[in-house]
């Protein structure tokens, strides 16, 4: 279905809008701040307001990838992030923007923000900006404090609604998905994967962009197909092929595994190359 999970968001600003707890809406589950940002979008009729979404999703696309957004077009992982109308892109961009503003807002998106900010503030420290570290700590509290201040209970609604990352891992597509695979309790699974992601981070250090953000779509527990786009400054045409051969490969199995052979091809590739990746310009 087109629109599939900006159906979602647009019924949950909605239902705000009309005085009603926007966890009303079955199968929203991102933050209350969020909720707030969507408010002009719930205000439009809803072909009107995701065609806007789109726009704004190719235009986050464009600002991030330049050189690469035509062959990007192909790539199923952004194929997908358009047609559910995920939010993923304009996160990405927003995150990239090497800005303390744009950082903080990419926390309307936890699943995302919570490899995002180590990343931007690794990179601010090692530069010495230490003023962009400490405004984009002022500009999430007040993004988060504001609204709890305006309506506390929202916390409490949110985590009730949302399913457990035992729960997400079943369909992750990384190796998380080997959880639907494997008889052990997914808990069980959880930690042994998330254990070996901690050791090849550590041993393998992927600081630079092009292993940590493989990394992170490698062992990125709660990661769906449209989670494949944290590594779209790195894909190339053997990527996007890979990524239309393993669709019908991971419908056949049920799970998300297959889709770890992208990240890893970037892995493999980037020992090969030089980092081809020059970070976004501090503005």
């Amino acid at each position: 279905m087109v629109g599939y999970d900006y159906d979602f968001f647009w019924r949950a600003a909605q239902a705000y809008i009309n005085g009603q707890s926007p966890y009303s809406v079955t199968g929203f589950f991102s933050p209350f701040p969020f909720v707030l940002a969507m408010i002009p979008f719930g205000m439009m009729p809803y072909n009107l307001s995701f065609g806007l979404w789109s726009v704004l999703s190719l235009m986050a696309l464009v600002y991030v990838n330049r050189s690469r957004f035509p062959r990007l077009i192909f790539y199923l992982p952004v194929i997908y992030t358009l047609w559910v109308g995920q939010v993923d892109l304009m996160i990405l961009a927003l995150g990239f923007s090497a800005t303390w503003l744009g950082v903080a807002l990419t926390t309307l998106k936890p699943q995302l923000a919570i490899f995002i900010l180590p990343y931007a503030v690794y990179g601010w420290w090692r530069k010495g900006q230490t003023d962009q570290i400490w405004k984009m700590g002022i500009a999430v509290i007040a993004l988060y404090g504001l609204p709890t201040a305006l309506s506390p209970g929202w916390w409490s609604d949110w985590m009730s609604s949302t399913p457990s990352i035992f729960e997400y891992s079943l369909h992750a597509s990384s190796l998380f998905g080997i959880s639907a695979l494997i008889s052990y309790p997914t808990a069980v699974v959880f930690a042994a994967v998330a254990l070996v992601g901690g050791i090849v981070f550590w041993v393998i250090k992927p600081v630079r962009e092009n292993g940590y953000w493989s990394w992170v779509a490698l062992f990125n527990p709660i990661a769906n197909i449209y989670s494949l786009c944290v590594i779209n400054r790195l894909v190339d045409w053997i990527a996007i092929l890979l990524s239309w051969v393993l669709l019908p490969i991971s419908l056949s199995l049920h799970t998300g595994l297959p889709w770890a052979i992208i990240p890893l091809y970037t892995l493999w590739r980037g020992r090969l190359k030089k980092p081809v990746i020059q970070p976004l310009p501090t503005q």
